[in-house]
């Protein structure tokens, strides 16, 4: 066995990860369910799906992203990041809406991509209360979702809106 001294593990369990470096995502306990009360009307999450699908669009054409993640507020798109990785690029968009004075709490992501459920901790760790995506989530990820109350939403291209969990939150 291997014993950490507490000042030890403060230090190791803070990660600072993104281009900009700022983003921090705690690695100890956090707490399990989002406890924001946010909640979207459909036409909201379609707007909001529909910007980022533009914001994707135009950022694709220089052929130098995979991925992109976005943190919104109801109204518009605050920051995004992109990477050759997904949690990459979520690190890189939280990264930068931190360095922008604002906290990922009670957040809306946008992403082009499925979730797994490592991602939909990670949202859970920054207090994240819906993502939207355009591909659908694993069924783990779905589980873990309704445990810690996040809304998965898919806006896949061509499909009309799909609630994998929290559906109270998309009124």
């Amino acid at each position: 066995n291997i014993t950490v001294s507490d000042e030890c593990y403060q230090r190791l369990s803070g990660r600072i990860v993104t281009s900009a470096g700022r983003f921090v995502l705690d690695g100890g306990d956090f707490p399990r369910r989002t406890d924001t009360s946010l909640e979207l009307a459909p036409a909201q999450v379609e707007k909001l799906a529909e910007d980022f699908r533009k914001l994707y669009l135009s950022l694709k054409s220089a052929d130098r992203m995979c991925y992109l993640t976005s943190f919104a507020s109801e109204e518009e798109i605050l920051t995004y990041g992109e990477g050759f990785h997904r949690l990459h690029s979520m690190y890189r968009a939280g990264g930068e809406l931190v360095l922008h004075g604002r906290s990922p709490e009670g957040k809306i992501a946008l992403m082009n991509y499925g979730l797994s459920r490592v991602m939909v901790s990670r949202l859970a760790r920054a207090g994240v209360a819906i993502a939207v995506c355009f591909a659908p989530p694993t069924s783990a990820a779905i589980q873990l979702a309704n445990d810690y109350y996040i809304s998965v939403i898919c806006t896949g291209l061509g499909e009309a809106m799909r609630v994998y969990s929290a559906p109270w939150r998309v009124i």
